[in-house]
């Protein structure tokens, strides 16, 4: 479950106390779950370590005189177990599911090959980026150590421009590891949200295909 989702189950079951307790309510258990979420709990988790939200409002409802009604459970029930089945499709819907077959293959194929190639792509810019920092790195020291020896065989002057190179080369190696370190993080941290993403969408299609069983 969700956050929203729990704040809209719970909402559904105070729905009878005075407007203003049920926001003081639900901006509590948000922020609870903000909370826990804060801590680098998953969102799933952190709904389930606050409790189930029909407990939480026999909870409030008992603190303000109240219980919730049976047309709410009986509400709530109809909510839960409103599966999609395949067995309810007419059978045009079925026919054209059929019949679009081909079309809608390689269009998810064509979804897939540009989704890989999007994440090849900001693999090849991550390496490309800390390879160039590490060029730079390597170019630089290789220019100073090349000053050095300048010193002794081509005189100072020749001697200070491998020094000045080198160093330019240190600075820009040291701006490419900061800006390769940023972006593999932002990378890193769109990469998870939309693994995140994924795994509840797929949940959400797992259990509404179970109807059909």
């Amino acid at each position: 479950m969700t956050k929203r989702e729990f704040l809209d189950e719970l909402k559904f079951y105070i729905s009878k106390l005075p407007s203003e307790d049920v926001n003081k309510y639900l901006e509590y258990y948000s922020e609870m779950i903000e909370d826990r979420i804060d801590d680098g709990m998953a969102e799933e988790d952190a709904v389930k370590e606050v409790g189930s939200p029909r407990i939480i409002a026999e909870q409030i409802l008992k603190d303000n005189g109240a219980t919730i009604s049976e047309e709410s459970y009986k509400e709530s029930e109809k909510k839960e177990n409103k599966e999609f089945s395949f067995k309810n499709l007419d059978t045009l819907s079925i026919i054209l599911i059929i019949a679009t077959f081909p079309v809608w293959i390689p269009l998810l194929a064509g979804v897939f090959s540009a989704v890989v190639g999007v994440l090849a792509g900001v693999l090849a810019i991550i390496i490309s980026v800390w390879a160039c920092a590490f060029a730079f790195l390597v170019s630089g020291i290789a220019g100073i150590i090349m000053g050095i020896i300048s010193i002794f065989t081509e005189g100072v002057g020749v001697a200070l421009c491998y020094i000045g190179a080198g160093v330019l080369l240190i600075g820009l190696s040291v701006l490419f590891y900061i800006g390769a370190k940023y972006f593999t993080k932002l990378c890193t941290y769109l990469y998870k949200k939309c693994v995140e993403l994924i795994k509840k969408r797929s949940k959400k299609v797992k259990n509404k295909v179970k109807g059909e069983a």
